[in-house]
């Protein structure tokens, strides 16, 4: 039980990180591969949430993100904290950005009249996109 309240705190602490933008180091707008990678990793996971696929959902989350957060904390995290997102009808993405290490991807979720921007924060891992976090940055009304 404490590894598993350790490994929210650690998650929380890992995603509030983002809930600002943070100047990482020589990020700029990715190329059309990466863009196309980061948001299928995005979209992907978004339609595992919404399924209840936990598994998948979580296999795309990064090693590091893993090794802090076991699955069923992970699964907590997520229908605790994001329920747009676990009812998800639509996604809205912006443009990533990325230095080749880090990528930040914006996106604007929609579930139940509502909508919610989020920033998702992924890592390459072994030349593949893995997620590391996702923030709210406010909600809106669904027009």
């Amino acid at each position: 039980m404490r590894g598993v309240i350790t490994a929210l705190l650690l998650s929380a602490l890992t995603v509030s990180a983002w809930a600002a933008p943070v100047a990482v180091p020589g990020m700029r707008l990715s190329q059309p591969s990466d863009r196309a990678e980061i948001s299928g990793v995005v979209a992907a996971q978004l339609v595992a949430i919404r399924t209840e696929d936990w598994d998948n959902a979580y296999a795309y989350t990064a090693s590091t993100f893993r090794h802090v957060t076991s699955q069923t904390a992970f699964v907590t995290l997520i229908t605790r904290n994001f329920e747009v997102i676990c009812r998800n009808t639509k996604a809205d993405f912006g443009a990533p950005s990325d230095n080749g290490q880090t990528a930040i991807m914006p996106v604007r979720v929609f579930a139940d009249g509502k909508s919610v921007s989020y920033t998702w924060t992924l890592a390459r891992e072994n030349g593949r996109w893995k997620i590391t976090g996702v923030v709210a940055q406010r909600t809106n009304r669904a027009s």
